[in-house]
């Protein structure tokens, strides 16, 4: 075949072909998004072992390789853990670990329940030390963003939301993320001190661990660069404190017309001027048609709606009105 073909036609880097039309497993995709992910943002792969200590895992093992490790692994993100402090007892204070691994629990069957899990942990500076100025450690937004961004690829139907005690979540600062019928799926936070052997100059450690969804995820879908102008408009809300921003974003959602663009939160302040039990949010919200221009008279329509259902649905008002 080589010589039919060409022996110069083949590319000096050879990569591996698969000669089939059956796709690939969904897990392929999605793991191959989330190490592109994870080492976009600087995080290097690793690999702990499954099998784990008494107190560390629920199933134990019927032939253990070694009498300490004698149980399987409940979570992944416990494991990263003493990878860090692996690193700290090395001088080393800047720590970027993630792994896609098995988690075990057990079960009234035969077999324990496995699930296909991503667990990270981060800590140190943000950006490497330079001359022209000394680095910011991670913070409580890092966090989110990150979260955020990895929840995206790994399960994107779910919602996040602060997570509170129907969570279980062991961490200081907790994230959630939570599917539709209310099954907490993945938890992110701050570990707390007690349980990361730290030195005194070590920072923060953040972590976080989520399920990776079944099935193949939607594909990417493109449009062409818009034509026509956007328009844009403030909203300053006066949300009760036990609303969610996700929240108000959903109703926004919801009673806009198919011309919404794009929605965003650019300011929160509690404080002077604001009623006691609430707080200002503000959003920007941008109109746009595929097919024409908008008009002054169909965006303060829209407005009109929106501001309507907020404060039908969850006693939402305009600030100063």
């Amino acid at each position: 075949v080589a010589r039919r073909h060409g022996y110069d036609k083949f590319p000096d880097d050879m990569r591996t072909f698969r000669p089939t039309t059956v796709r690939e497993d969904s897990f392929i995709d999605v793991s191959g998004r989330l190490r592109e992910l994870m080492g976009g943002m600087g995080f290097l792969e690793a690999k702990t072992s499954p099998f784990a200590p008494t107190d560390e895992g629920d199933v134990r093992l019927l032939n253990p390789l070694s009498e300490r490790e004698d149980h399987l692994r409940r979570d992944l993100l416990t494991g990263l853990v003493h990878r860090a402090e692996y690193n700290f007892a090395r001088g080393q204070r800047d720590v970027r670990l993630y792994e896609i691994g098995t988690a075990f629990a057990s079960s009234d069957a035969e077999l324990p329940d496995e699930e296909i899990r991503i667990a990270a942990i981060w800590t140190g500076g943000r950006t490497p030390l330079h001359w022209s100025g000394g680095a910011d450690d991670w913070d409580v937004w890092d966090l989110k963003s990150i979260f955020e961004d990895v929840a995206a690829v790994a399960w994107p139907d779910a919602e996040i939301r602060p997570a509170d005690a129907r969570d279980e979540v062991d961490l200081e600062e907790p994230l959630a993320l939570v599917l539709t019928e209310g099954r907490t799926i993945a938890r992110a936070g701050r570990v707390p001190a007690d349980k990361v052997e730290a030195p005194r100059w070590a920072a923060d450690v953040w972590g976080l661990e989520v399920a990776i969804q079944p099935g193949r995820p939607e594909p990417t879908h493109y449009q062409p660069l818009p034509v026509y102008p956007l328009v844009e408009r403030d909203l300053a809300l006066i949300v009760p404190a036990g609303t969610l921003a996700s929240e108000v974003g959903v109703v926004i959602r919801d009673s806009s017309p198919p011309f919404l663009e794009s929605l965003s939160v650019f300011d929160v302040y509690e404080g002077e001027n604001i009623p006691e039990g609430t707080r200002s949010i503000a959003w920007r919200l941008r109109f746009r048609s595929p097919d024409r221009t908008l008009t002054d008279e169909e965006v303060d329509a829209a407005i009109r709606r929106i501001t309507s259902a907020l404060e039908e649905k969850l006693d939402v008002g305009i600030r100063g009105a």
